[in-house]
């Protein structure tokens, strides 16, 4: 009985020893997820060349990000990124925009939005914070202006004659009309027809 359960454990320890796999690098260990964002639990089928984990070397790393369609045309290599990762929302990092990848494609499955992707060099990683599959936010620099006036995309009124502001004075409310510059995501600037302390009405 003790010959049959020693070879048993000879047995058992060589099987594991076949099905273990070593890294040829070190790194740390990351669970692929698949299409849907599920990642292979123990007890799932593994089919011949499924990906379940991958070993990340984390020296120096990249962020992959979406851009609307609607707004690719204003997007070039090279132009400055700016974003937070999700869990870290009171850090910013920086990079520049390496490729944008040439064909629209669908956001999810079951989106119909249309983007493209683009892949970021980040300025620097962070190993203490930044891991393989975060998710970020983050503000493409398509353009600068210097002194500027800005206000409030929810500020400006369009109309058929032009674009309008509601600015308050001391004898009430008044309709100006004004010569928009560049818009970012919420601002706008303001070329001509308002001053600097000049207070608008924004839209709810």
């Amino acid at each position: 009985r003790r010959d049959a359960a020693a070879f048993r454990v000879r047995e058992i320890s060589n099987g594991i020893e076949r099905m273990t796999l070593r890294s040829s690098r070190n790194g740390t260990v990351i669970h692929i997820t698949n299409r849907r964002g599920e990642k292979k639990r123990v007890g799932d089928n593994v089919w011949r060349r499924d990906k379940v984990l991958e070993v990340a070397d984390l020296t120096s790393m990249k962020a992959r990000g979406v851009v609307d369609e609607s707004e690719v045309g204003q997007i070039a290599v090279g132009q400055r990124v700016e974003f937070s990762l999700d869990a870290y929302t009171d850090l910013n990092f920086g990079g520049k925009i390496r490729q944008i990848s040439t064909t629209v494609q669908r956001k999810t499955r079951n989106s119909p939005l249309r983007i493209f992707r683009i892949e970021i060099d980040l300025d620097e990683t962070d190993k203490a914070r930044m891991r393989p599959e975060m998710r970020f936010k983050g503000t493409i620099e398509v353009g600068r202006q210097d002194d500027v006036l800005l206000v409030p995309v929810s500020a400006i009124n369009r109309s058929v004659d032009g674009d309008l502001v509601y600015r308050r004075s001391f004898s009430g409310i008044q309709m100006r009309r004004v010569k928009l510059g560049m818009q970012a995501a919420n601002i706008v600037a303001v070329v001509d027809g308002l001053s600097e302390g000049d207070e608008v009405l924004t839209q709810q």
